[in-house]
Parts: structure tokens; C-alpha cells; sequence
């Protein structure tokens, strides 16, 4: 008797370590899918950016517009609107009227850009389906735990299991704070032209130009 409670121990194990590892090999492929869908077409969203304290209070809350084609993405919110061209990098502060020029790194840019987040930290996390997973209908649920001392402890990504969207990322800072940024009307193959990654001195009147590069 004591020898079968053994091998059904072991058993349990064994399936419980297989069931596992395919979920994570799941989750891994979801992220993977997505990243290399979005970087073979033009993607356009409408997002809503909320800030939150150390204790989960909103702190912060932003709307804007997400279009990315390519390597070259923007940024449009009320206050602050970045453009990125594939190199240079502009980045304007409505409240001050200036314009920041610069030549970002991947690092940098993923501190921006949030698919450029997921690619950054794609090969830099464990990945796995969260505990709510199972009971989410709508979306994946994966958890992202970078490894090593990185500016986040975890990234929580919902992609629409339908669609294969990106619904929503939730990224919690070694700091306490977190960003939650959920994704509304997610369209791919949207027509982008290239003035729309790049500043145009003549949208922003008497604008100070800060070159950084």
C-alpha cells in the first residue's frame, strides 16, 4: 500500500511538472505570436494610462493614441506626445512648449513604447500563465518575471484570445508603483504614413527645440 501511495505521489509529480512547463511553453508562445504579428503590419490603439501608488491608489490618469509600423511608433496624450522615426526620437512637453531630440536606446525605448516592453523583456523573464488565467474567458493572463535587477518585478499581459489583441499590460516597478495601460479599438494593418513618426516644427507654435543628441 505504501508502495502504490509512492508511485501515485511520483506520478503526480511527473504530470504536475509536464502540465507545467506546457502551460509556460504556452504562455511563451502567445507573447512570441503576438510580438512578431504586430512587428509585420501597422498597428493603431486607443489607450487609457493609470498611475498607481505604492497602496494601489490611481494617481494619475492619461488617454491618448498608439500607432506603431515597424520599428517606428507614437505617442499622442493630452500633455506629452513622442515620436520615434526608427532612430531619432522627439519627445514634447505641452506645459513647458519644448521639444526634447534625442537617439534613445532599446533600454530607453522600451521605457516608452509598450510592445517595445514585451520584445525588450521577452527573452529577459520567466513566462507563464497567471493563477486568474483559468478563470479569465476573454483574455490570456500571462505573468512576465524579469530576471536579474531590472526596472520592473513583473509584467502582467492580457492578450484577447479570440483576436490575439494586445487587451491591456500592467507593469509593477521595483519603486512600489505601477502602471496599468489598457488597450481600447486595437486595429491592425491601418494605413500609417511616415509624417506620423516624426515632430513637425509647424504643428507647434514658437516650440523650444532642446537637441540632446
Amino acid at each position: 500500500m505504501k508502495r502504490q501511495i509512492i508511485y501515485c505521489l511520483l506520478f503526480f509529480t511527473a504530470f504536475s511538472t509536464t502540465l507545467f512547463a506546457q502551460s509556460d511553453r504556452q504562455a511563451e508562445q502567445i507573447i512570441a505570436d503576438f510580438i512578431r504579428s504586430v512587428e509585420q503590419t501597422a498597428v493603431q490603439a486607443d489607450f487609457e494610462m493609470t498611475v498607481f501608488d505604492e497602496h494601489n491608489n490611481p494617481v494619475q490618469e492619461q488617454d491618448g493614441i498608439f500607432r506603431m509600423r515597424g520599428n517606428r511608433f507614437s505617442l499622442i496624450m493630452d500633455d506629452i506626445h513622442v515620436f520615434f522615426d526608427g532612430k531619432t526620437q522627439w519627445t514634447y512637453m505641452d506645459v513647458i512648449n519644448e521639444v526634447n531630440i534625442t537617439e534613445p536606446t532599446s533600454a530607453e525605448l522600451a521605457e516608452i513604447n509598450p510592445i517595445t516592453i514585451l520584445r525588450e523583456y521577452q527573452n529577459k523573464s520567466s513566462i507563464r500563465f497567471s493563477a486568474d488565467n483559468s478563470h479569465a474567458t476573454e483574455n490570456h493572463i500571462i505573468e512576465m518575471t524579469p530576471f536579474g535587477a531590472t526596472d520592473f518585478n513583473r509584467i502582467f499581459v492580457q492578450i484577447n484570445r479570440s483576436t490575439r489583441n494586445l487587451s491591456s499590460i500592467r507593469l509593477d516597478s521595483n519603486q512600489g508603483f505601477s502602471v496599468l495601460i489598457i488597450f481600447n479599438r486595437f486595429q491592425r494593418g491601418v494605413n500609417i504614413p511616415d509624417s506620423a513618426f516624426v515632430f513637425d516644427k509647424r504643428n507647434y507654435q514658437d516650440v523650444f527645440v532642446n537637441d540632446l543628441r
